[in-house]
């Protein structure tokens, strides 16, 4: 492919043919991305948004777009207020000394917990959570959440298989760490867990269905007002941390758990009707599909599945520049140093979030959705680097792909698959 240069207001439009939006299921990481959704507020405020787009997560990933369009609707910051309750958060007596990876499984990608010695019970988080779920989603404004004229909502439950469903926790311990070891060899997840898809709207989400375990593995269920709070609670309940989460209106009685342990990231081919955006916090290129493989980190998604759809992630420089020299994790709430001064904690937490605000408009979009600037940027087949406003931005194929068109994959329609990177300051 030769060296083409494609301006500022080429790539805005393409931007705005994106149908879909991932958001990953990631914990208090996701404060790495939320600038995205300042963006796309704005986008929607201005009318620049003429088609629905669908904005798809689980766990954080859920919580993180209901507060979107809460905002919408409410005309107040809900984004900025589920990061403050993110930072008020905080277990008082944590683990024993020297305990805190018996607790969970600690990765830089997140954490999956296996085992009972913390000293804070599912009833110290539980009311924390209840306050994240009514700020994410006023009980006030819930019909105008749910009937949004310009975004639909998926929101995907991992529910636990029968006869596990009806473990006591101490059996349900041994069963994952049984089931997360033969996950190193076969995909075993289709044994044990199956995926829920609540929607909002009447259009039922299909493109989603051939995730893990395939279409006959998954089940569609509306999302309506008076299922929603269980929904959030069954998405980001995660194992032994929260309290069971045994019935959601609509389904019935179950074993309900956090979605990251089917959909982490992306964990579905895409239709090439639409083009699809995945927000990556991580600081490398890898993508995955479920919470176990963040945790061993051994197995990415393939390739495939970015036939339709791209993503972006940031740089490693984000986490170089943060005070704690390192992006916010689950395993934050659980570390020793921090819950004896959360106000570091904090500090950390509230920096990724104030640089993510600044970055995204200024990089991703500013510089290169405002033909003012003069923007221009140059692709080719290898890949592309170029400079706006002082930051770097990085893009380039990956592994099997024909090139890169753009920061967006479905920018040219010429690339089958890309990935972009942002670098800041």
């Amino acid at each position: 492919m030769s060296n083409a240069a494609v301006n500022a207001e080429e790539f805005f439009e393409e931007y705005l043919e994106c149908a879909v939006f991932f958001a990953p299921a990631s914990g208090p990481r996701s404060l790495v991305t939320l600038g995205f959704d300042r963006r796309l507020k704005h986008l929607v405020q201005s009318d620049a948004l003429t088609s629905k787009k669908w904005l798809v997560g689980s766990s954080t990933g859920a919580l993180r777009f209901a507060a979107l369009l809460g905002s919408l609707v409410t005309g107040e910051n809900l984004t900025r207020e589920l990061k403050n309750q993110y930072c008020r958060m905080h277990y008082k007596d944590g683990v024993s000394s020297g305990e805190e990876h018996r607790v969970v499984g600690c990765h830089a990608n997140g954490a999956i917990p296996f085992s009972p010695c913390r000293k804070d019970t599912p009833a110290t988080l539980a009311p924390m959570m209840r306050r994240m779920y009514n700020i994410c989603a006023p009980a006030s404004h819930l019909d105008e959440i749910l009937a949004h004229p310009h975004a639909r909502l998926a929101f995907i439950v991992s529910r636990v298989k029968s006869p596990f469903d009806r473990l006591p926790d101490w059996q349900l311990r041994i069963v994952f760490a049984i089931f997360a070891f033969f996950s190193l060899f076969f995909n075993v997840a289709p044994l044990l867990l199956s995926r829920i898809v609540f929607y909002s709207g009447d259009e039922v989400p299909k493109f989603l269905e051939n995730g893990v375990g395939g279409s006959g593995n998954v089940e569609f269920v509306s999302l309506v007002k008076d299922n929603i709070y269980e929904v959030l609670h069954a998405t980001t309940c995660v194992p032994f941390i929260q309290e069971r989460c045994e019935y959601i209106t609509g389904i019935g009685p179950g074993l309900f758990i956090d979605g990251a342990m089917t959909d982490y990231q992306l964990n579905t081919k895409m239709p090439s009707t639409l083009p699809s955006l995945l927000l990556s916090d991580m600081d490398h290129p890898a993508v995955y599909q479920t919470a176990l493989d963040a945790l061993i980190g051994l197995r990415s998604a393939p390739s495939a599945l970015f036939e339709h759809a791209s993503y972006v992630h940031a740089d490693p420089s984000f986490s170089a520049s943060l005070p704690e020299k390192k992006a916010p994790s689950m395993c934050d709430f659980f570390a020793r140093d921090y819950i004896d001064d959360p106000g570091r904690r904090r500090r950390n937490w509230n920096a990724a979030f104030a640089l993510s605000e600044r970055a995204f408009p200024s990089c991703l979009w500013s510089a290169l959705c405002h033909t003012d600037q003069g923007t221009r940027v140059d692709t080719d087949a290898v890949g592309l680097r170029t400079k706006a406003h002082g930051l770097p931005l990085y893009a380039e194929p990956t592994s099997g792909g024909i090139g890169l068109a753009a920061i967006w994959g479905w920018a040219l329609r010429r690339a089958r698959h890309a990935k972009a990177s942002l670098a800041l300051p």
